[in-house]
């Protein structure tokens, strides 16, 4: 859990450079790793069998998660991203997203590219305004590869107010 209080990690030429990191770690059995009003640097982690979500980011910053493994969760991520604190051009990127169920593989607003979303399952009560697989909010939504989700509306889903530009997925 990161709160308010956390280090913001800082980045020079957009690579890590000081702050609240969590890098190389397994987070399971917990309902969540939840972010609140923070920019951690979260790499190369793995976040499993949690009861309610993989990653859960409200409020954030500019949170940077990136290379990690995202699975066997009630629901994979759920991530509210305050856009304009955003100080790299992608802020979720290269991860796997997979084998989340009931609640799918979750919901993003964040610069989301280059992820794979996968083998997730939504049969909870919203049906109609879910997706199996990512539903977005709006951010850049850029070079995922989502396929063989099930349950929702569909394996991807925006919502009537999302912002943002969907290219090459």
């Amino acid at each position: 859990f990161l709160l308010n209080e956390s280090t913001d990690a800082t980045y020079e030429s957009d690579a890590y450079n000081g702050g609240s990191i969590i890098i190389y770690c397994i987070i399971e059995y917990a309902k969540a790793f939840k972010v609140e009003r923070s920019a951690p640097y979260v790499s190369f982690s793995k976040f499993r069998y949690n009861s309610e979500v993989g990653i859960k980011v409200g409020y954030g910053d500019a949170v940077n998660i990136n290379n990690c493994d995202i699975y066997n969760n009630y629901r994979g991520i759920e991530i509210y991203i305050d856009q304009s604190e955003s100080q790299n051009g992608e802020i979720i990127k290269y991860n796997i997203i997979r084998d989340n169920s009931p609640g799918g593989g979750g919901e993003t607003n964040g610069n989301f590219s280059n992820n794979i979303i996968k083998n997730n399952t939504y049969s909870d009560d919203d049906y109609h305004n879910q997706a199996g697989g990512i539903t977005y909010n709006g951010g850049n939504f850029d070079y995922n590869i989502i396929n063989e989700n099930s349950g929702g509306r569909a394996g991807f889903r925006t919502s009537d107010w999302g912002s943002g530009q969907i290219t090459n997925n």
